[in-house]
């Protein structure tokens, strides 16, 4: 039995079989018992054919071994043959590295806006930062507010179309021009190709009369 599979770098959840080859290589039947692994859980048995087998000198079994890391960083697991041989149980060390998958991820900021309050007839502009601070590049596609009349409204868009590198940022400007006094809520929303998209913040905002005179 080899002593160490080194399986190399792969996307967490998915990962080769690799197949431990057990040999009797002394002069007498060799009798497999079990073959057990450690408790990591990126190492599994996925086909046994050695357990409670006989091996006569120069006989061999396999047993297919699966790789898989559940997480990102250095992984391993430990494979047991247990046997009739005096010598002990040999193990086999399983190693190998999780990548975690590389996903744009959209960041909104603020998380909410909050237009406060602005004279009927006066006109207020607040931006808002749209961060890719995820691991691939983000491509922004729509962005809009769903509800907000014409009184708030998208001043400057300089988000959709883009495609932004990890860590680039771009901004939407949201404008509040009121007619008349009262309180205007709406949502402004952002498409994008992280997979948790559409990203929206809460956009509020409170007209009031202008002042007399």
């Amino acid at each position: 039995v080899r002593e160490r599979i080194a399986c190399g770098d792969w996307w967490a959840g998915v990962g080769p079989r690799i197949d431990v080859e057990v040999r009797s290589v002394g002069t007498a039947d060799l009798e497999v018992g079990d073959v057990l692994l450690g408790a990591s859980p990126s190492v599994t048995l996925a086909d046994d054919r050695c357990t409670d087998r006989v091996l006569a000198p120069t006989e061999t079994c396999v047993a297919t071994v699966g790789f898989a890391p559940r997480e990102s960083g250095s992984v391993g697991g430990v494979v047991v043959v247990v046997s009739n041989d005096p010598a002990g149980a040999p193990e086999v060390r399983v190693t190998g590295r999780g990548i975690a998958p590389t996903v744009p991820v959209l960041r909104l900021e603020p998380s909410s806006l909050d237009l406060g309050q602005v004279s009927v007839g006066d006109t207020v502009d607040r931006d808002v930062t749209a961060l890719n601070v995820g691991t691939a590049e983000l491509s922004i596609g729509r962005v809009h507010l769903e509800d907000g009349g014409d009184v708030v409204t998208v001043a400057r868009n300089r988000c959709s179309g883009r495609t932004l590198p990890v860590g680039g940022s771009c901004g939407v400007t949201v404008r509040f021009a009121p007619e008349k006094a009262g309180p205007t809520g709406t949502n402004l929303r952002v498409a994008s190709n992280d997979p948790k998209t559409p990203h929206t913040i809460d956009v509020q905002s409170t007209a009031v009369p202008a002042p007399a005179g």
